[in-house]
Order: structure tokens, then C-alpha cells, then sequence
């Protein structure tokens, strides 16, 4: 018997029901990262435009919502002014594409009155929300879209210093997991010592990582850009990174406990609340809650897990 072919994935949908005009009014594109979700949402918003830009912002019948300032919100007033342009008729081709980035960020007042457009969607116009963290929409405008979930692509940290800094830091955790340092005083502050060196590090490369990135990324922006949205795009890419840095902890982490859990008599507890903890981190950052102090909150609830078994 023939095996089954694999389900379709999120795009080839949206490339089937786009073929077939039958694209929903209103889609909620989420995934881990938002740069994937950012291209994808160009690639429809060209087809869907018939533009020939790599960049459909310069047509006339794309809109763009995103996050204002370095607190990274969208305002009631931004938000009204793009319900504003969509309700008119499209003045380059038959449909309207308006794309809301990081939709997670809605000010409370903008999520509700954005939710009536949804309700009520203009004529011959796709609505386009991206956000890494659905969940956090309200219910009600969720419940008006079609979701997809992209996944990202595969990428890892591969500069040199990074890849040296996972390997310390599994070295670290090794030996927090062998038990010497609950009963030992001079081994906790070793641990307590290698800690601070972990956090030291980790804050020197990703400064240098976002001067970087920031820097490559001003080049490709839109020069109608004001400089709220600006900070707006150079506060996301600094947390787009930081996010990154501690995915890639986690998936460590994951592939430790998995080592670790074969052994006889392992203790499941403190990597299960290790990796509860990173998750509490991660969601930290999103507050602009600074990454250094969000490592060193993480590394330190490691060591009180181990030191208290």
C-alpha cells in the first residue's frame, strides 16, 4: 500500500486558495519568528496586488500597521487611520492589501475598534495579521481569521563566541547535575562565580549582534519611515534577537535532559522546571525586560534547583 502523501503545508494553502480566489478576508499568519511571516506576507500582498516591487510598500493599494516608538505598541489613532484608507476603493487594481505586524501589540482601545473592521471587512480587501504570540489577541479578533502557523527556517548562532558560550554553558549544567554542588559550599560559588562569566559574555555578543543587525537592516527600510516607527523596527529586531539566542538555550536544554534522563536514578524535576523557568524568561523579554538580567534570573533559579534537590 502507497503511504499517504504528507499534508499540505501552511503556504501551498494560501497558494491554492489564492489560485482559486478563494483567499479569506481576514488571515492570522503566527509562528516563532516574525521575519518569516514578514515575507510571506510580502510574497501574497505582491501576487495579490499583481506587483512587481520586491517591496509591495510603494503601491498604492498596500496599507502597513505596525508598532510605534520603544514601548512598541499600536495606537487607536494609527489604527484608525489605516481603517480609514482601506475603506476606499482600490485605485491600481481590483483588491486592497493591509498587513498588521506584531498584531500582539494592539493598545487595548486599537484591538477594539480594529476588531469591528473585522466584523465588518471592507470589499475587495485582504487583512493580513502577524504575530509570534496569537494567543495573546483578544478571543474575538482570533476568532474572526484564519490561522496558519508558519514555521521558521532552521537557524542557529554560528559566529564563534556563541557556539563556545553553549558549550560552556552545557559544561556548567553538567556539573550543577552531578550533585556536588549541594553538599559543597566551594562548588556553589564556583557555579555562583561561572555564572556572572556567562552573563558577562552573553550580554558583549548580543550588543555586538543587534549593532550588526540594526545596522545591515536600516539599509532596506522604507524612507517614508518616521523615526517612532523606527525605533519601533530597531526595538523589535533587538528582541527578534534575543528570542532567537534563548531558543536556541532551550533546544540545548532539551537535548541535555534527554542525555540525562537515561541515566539510572535521574532526576527529571529540575530540568522539567529549568526549562518551565526559560519559558517565563522568553516572555520577559517581550516586555523589554532587559536580557541580562533575564539570563541571570534563569541561571541562578538553575542553580537553586540543583543546590536544593
Amino acid at each position: 500500500m502507497a503511504a499517504a502523501p504528507p499534508p499540505p503545508t501552511a503556504i501551498q494553502v494560501l497558494e491554492r486558495s489564492r489560485k482559486r480566489g478563494r483567499l479569506p478576508h481576514s488571515l492570522l499568519l503566527h509562528g516563532p519568528e516574525l521575519n518569516p511571516l514578514e515575507e510571506l506576507a510580502a510574497s501574497l500582498a505582491r501576487d495579490l496586488l499583481a506587483c512587481h516591487e520586491a517591496d509591495p510598500a510603494g503601491h498604492p493599494d498596500f496599507f502597513r500597521l505596525a508598532p510605534a516608538n520603544k514601548m512598541r505598541l499600536i495606537s487607536a489613532d494609527h489604527t484608525r487611520a489605516l481603517i480609514h484608507d482601506i475603506q476606499h476603493t482600490p485605485q491600481a487594481g481590483p483588491r486592497k492589501v493591509a498587513v498588521v505586524l506584531e498584531a500582539d501589540r494592539f493598545h487595548e482601545t486599537a484591538a477594539n475598534i480594529f476588531l469591528k473592521t473585522l466584523e465588518e471587512p471592507p470589499l475587495d480587501t485582504t487583512i493580513l495579521l502577524l504575530t509570534t504570540r496569537p494567543h495573546s489577541l483578544l478571543p474575538t479578533i482570533r476568532s474572526r481569521c484564519v490561522h496558519l502557523r508558519i514555521p521558521s527556517p532552521s537557524a542557529s548562532w554560528d559566529e564563534p563566541e556563541v557556539q563556545a558560550w553553549m558549550t560552556d554553558f552545557e559544561d556548567w549544567l553538567a556539573r550543577l547535575a552531578d550533585g556536588r554542588a549541594a553538599a559543597d559550599r566551594n562548588a556553589v560559588a564556583t557555579h555562583i562565580f561561572r555564572l556572572y562569566g556567562l552573563v558577562t559574555r552573553f550580554n558583549g555578543f548580543l550588543t555586538e549582534a543587534v549593532d550588526r543587525e540594526i545596522k545591515a537592516g536600516r539599509k532596506d527600510l522604507p524612507e517614508s519611515l518616521d523615526s517612532a516607527a523606527i525605533d519601533a523596527w530597531e526595538a523589535g529586531t533587538a528582541v527578534a534577537l534575543r528570542q532567537r539566542f534563548f531558543r536556541e538555550v532551550e533546544q540545548m536544554l532539551c537535548r541535555f535532559a534527554r542525555r540525562g534522563l537515561r541515566e539510572p536514578g535521574a532526576d527529571s524535576a529540575p530540568l522539567t522546571a529549568s526549562i518551565a523557568h526559560l519559558e517565563r524568561v522568553v516572555a520577559l523579554l517581550r516586555a523589554n525586560f532587559r536580557p541580562e538580567v533575564a539570563l541571570e534570573s534563569f541561571l541562578l533559579a538553575c542553580l537553586r534547583l540543583w543546590v536544593r534537590r
